[in-house]
């Protein structure tokens, strides 16, 4: 037989040959042992840093040891200790000196996320834990990790736990679980708000107040406290921080720590360049500050003034002139009233503000985008806007010279146009600054329902964070959004609902998950590891979400279920009179005085609803005809007090 015959299964013999003749022939029996690769799956996921080579999972055909390499041939077999990483790996055995072919597994890790701010070439992310990372520029300190150096990828920035983040230059905000609030990066003028022009590369606290909700802009700082008091820091050259004062014959009247603005209740706020917005709690929006979305009237506002009466709930603003070359402030606003209707004003030479024009609208007077009354969530950047619908569903428009949109495209859009067809949670997008062409440099990071992170556009300081790095001007940019991380075992959001027990005590249920973690306002519930958590009469009220646990990755949050424990002055469900119920078009609800009322799905979902006070009737008549049929429940307060009480939508 040649030489190079594959041996096969049997009796081959053999003999030897001399000059005249050959030996007798040795009978070898010869037995072929033929090895499959291993079985099992072909993906495995598992979470960032926590599982090792030990976690994966493959089968030999006679359960054989098990070897895994990072080759498809040759190699070292890798140690069980070994921590996995994104990429390939191979699992394969040996028997009777032969090793079997191999079987490639493709390893993802979990990297999910809550939300996401990003700056002028960094960003700032909360994980569902609580946990806070940065990543891209670091000059100032701005990722708050002791040092100055860059980051390409997320580094964690301590292990406290955090609820919220702000960031736009160079400067961050943060506020803990706790309520505290933290600030690190550039304080050139004032604007960490620590009594100091030390620019911290490591989160530092300032001062022992509980906080709600931060803003960052360039110079200067706004927060509202767990009272509803608004505060400002920072530049006040044009008046930004609405105590009153501004630049002043060559005096300036930085604040180097939080000043009280007046004494009003805020729930929210906005800043820009040298100026602020804030949504006070009654639905109100008022401005302060610089004039430039003020044609009608270019004086700048020293105080917070109303922008007419309409009630919102949301804010965008951004907005600022960084170019040598064009020295034009380019700033707009976007807003969303009650109604889920969407709005916006300012400048509009790139068609950002969405209304099918470019020309320019005073704030005094914005202009309704579309028709939707859909809307949840809204962003801004120099020349585009972002937008959420309710369904989760994302829309752009304004310049797309360089693909900023993310819609594959370069042509820009006017109003706005839908990217795919995912569900989205949050998006933030800034513009890197420069000395020409700052449409160039602008990028956007987005996270989907499903926790994982998007980013596009420009990405010349790392700030998309998967290792890589974009060379300056090359206009070389990410124009559909890109999934950062590896391809991750994704947990789907856990849906929450809740019940009532016997005695009318609230009862949050979920499943899905082999452990489950609570959350009450954000912060983690000691000891709450199951499928239901029973809401305490005492202490109790508060928002609550849930996210499930399986082999040690988490998921997003679920929806939110807001809990109103403390009653009126009568027991809630024995002495409200509401009638009829079940009901299909209407309730008539009898209290005493007018009362304000909402309605939330047994899902936790806000409805939307009217309502109507009858004076001659005492009472209050709840329109309730374009709920769907089901059990809802009723939300009233009345002089800072609550009570909720169950009816049925037929």
């Amino acid at each position: 037989l040649a030489e190079t015959t594959t041996l096969q299964t049997g009796t081959y013999y053999a003999s030897q040959t001399t000059t005249c003749e050959s030996t007798a022939r040795l009978a070898v029996a010869v037995t072929v042992t033929i090895l499959t690769a291993p079985t099992g799956l072909t993906e495995q996921g598992f979470c960032e840093g926590a599982n090792t080579i030990a976690d994966l999972t493959a089968i030999a055909p006679n359960n054989e040891t098990i070897s895994w390499y990072t080759f498809a041939s040759g190699g070292a077999p890798l140690t069980s200790t070994q921590v996995l990483t994104a990429g390939t790996y191979y699992a394969g055995y040996t028997l009777n000196g032969c090793e079997s072919p191999r079987l490639a597994v493709q390893v993802g890790y979990v990297q999910l996320w809550k939300t996401v701010s990003a700056g002028w070439s960094y960003v700032l992310a909360i994980k569902p834990d609580g946990t806070l990372w940065a990543w891209g520029a670091n000059a100032y300190g701005q990722l708050g990790d002791g040092t100055k150096n860059s980051r390409l990828s997320p580094v964690q920035i301590g292990t406290d736990k955090w609820a919220s983040i702000s960031n736009y230059a160079y400067s961050s905000l943060g506020i803990k679980q706790d309520g505290t609030l933290w600030a690190w990066g550039s304080n050139s003028i004032g604007q960490l708000g620590d009594g100091t022009t030390t620019d911290r590369s490591s989160p530092v606290q300032i001062g022992t107040d509980k906080w709600t909700s931060i803003s960052s802009s360039i110079n200067h700082s706004l927060g509202i406290k767990q009272d509803g008091t608004l505060w400002g820091w920072g530049d006040n050259f044009s008046g930004q921080l609405g105590d009153g004062t501004s630049y002043n014959e060559g005096t300036y009247t930085t604040k180097l720590s939080p000043v009280q603005i007046g004494t009003d209740k805020w729930s929210s706020v906005s800043t820009i360049l040298d100026g602020s917005y804030g949504i006070q709690q009654d639905g109100t929006l008022w401005t302060w500050g610089g004039a430039f979305f003020r044609e009608s009237n270019k004086t700048a506002a020293l105080v917070p003034t109303k922008i007419g009466n309409d009630k919102w709930i949301k804010i965008a603003t951004r907005g600022y002139n960084t170019s040598i070359f064009f020295p034009i402030v380019d700033q707009h606003a976007l807003g969303i009233k009650q109604d889920g209707t969407l709005w916006a004003w300012g400048h509009n030479l790139d068609g950002q503000l969405g209304n099918g024009t470019t020309e320019y609208v005073d704030e005094l007077n914005p202009v309704q985008i579309g028709t939707d009354n859909k809307w949840k969530e809204v962003s801004v950047s120099e020349s585009i806007s972002q937008a959420i619908k309710e369904d989760g569903t994302l829309w752009v428009w304004g310049d797309n010279l360089y693909g900023q949109l993310g819609d594959g495209t370069n042509t820009s859009r006017y109003s706005p146009v839908q990217i795919g067809t995912e569900e989205w949670l949050t998006i933030s997008s800034n513009t890197l600054p420069s000395g020409y062409d700052r449409e160039a440099k602008t990028y956007t990071v987005a996270l989907k329902k499903n926790g994982t992170l998007w980013a596009w556009g420009n990405n010349e300081s790392g700030q998309f964070g998967n290792g890589t790095i974009s060379e300056e001007y090359t206009f070389d940019y990410q124009r559909t959004p890109l999934r950062l991380g590896a391809t991750p075992l994704v947990l789907a959001k856990p849906a929450l609902r809740v019940d009532f027990t016997n005695d009318s005590q609230p009862l949050l249920t979920t499943s899905g998950g082999t452990k489950y973690v609570w959350f009450k306002n954000d912060i983690i519930i000691d000891g709450a590891n199951d499928a239901t958590y029973s809401v305490p009469a005492v202490d109790g009220e508060g928002t609550y979400t849930v996210a499930v646990e399986v082999r040690g990755c988490q998921s997003p949050l679920s929806n939110e279920i807001p809990i109103y424990i403390t009653a009126l002055d009568f027991e809630p469900e024995a002495s409200i009179q509401l009638y009829p119920n079940p009901a299909q078009e209407s309730l008539l609800v009898k209290v005493a005085e007018q009362a304000q009322f909402s309605v939330v799905s047994m899902n936790g979902h806000v409805q939307r609803i009217s309502t109507e006070w009858l004076s001659n009737e005492q009472a209050h008549r709840v329109h309730i005809k374009d709920l769907i049929s089901g059990m809802y429940i009723l939300q009233i307060q009345q002089n800072g007090k609550r009570a909720q009480v169950k009816f049925i939508k037929q």
